[in-house]
């Protein structure tokens, strides 16, 4: 992009566009359990720790409406270096071992979204 800066100079605009990372994650519970599981990532502090991770935009878990068994996470990240940190994040590695309690399956799908800064 150019603009024109003092005294009508050509200037390089210098932004970083920011190639955020949208995760959408969907944890089929097993019978009568997403309440169980969502319960378990608020005592563990698993959500409130998300939040607060370097590069993190958005971390919001919803019931489905379309299956009572459904628990999902929508996730937005600054970009693809804060996705990787927060798979190394103690609390994520706890959030696979409930996993392995509550949930049968999961899906996830993986969206880019460039903004400009």
């Amino acid at each position: 992009m150019i603009f024109f800066g003092d005294r009508g100079k050509i200037a390089r605009n210098t932004y970083k566009p920011i190639n955020m990372k949208i995760i959408l994650v969907k944890y089929l519970c097993k019978e009568n359990c997403r309440e169980s599981f969502l319960q378990a990532i608020k005592q563990n502090n698993i959500d409130t720790l998300c939040r607060q991770e370097a590069g993190n935009l958005k971390y919001e878990y919803v019931y489905s409406e379309e299956d009572d068994n459904v628990l999902i996470l929508n996730e937005i990240w600054r970009d693809d270096e804060a996705v990787r940190l927060h798979g190394q994040a103690a609390h994520f590695k706890l959030l696979g071992e409930l996993k392995a309690q509550y949930v049968i399956e999961t899906k996830i799908e993986r969206f880019n979204a460039e903004k400009d800064e």
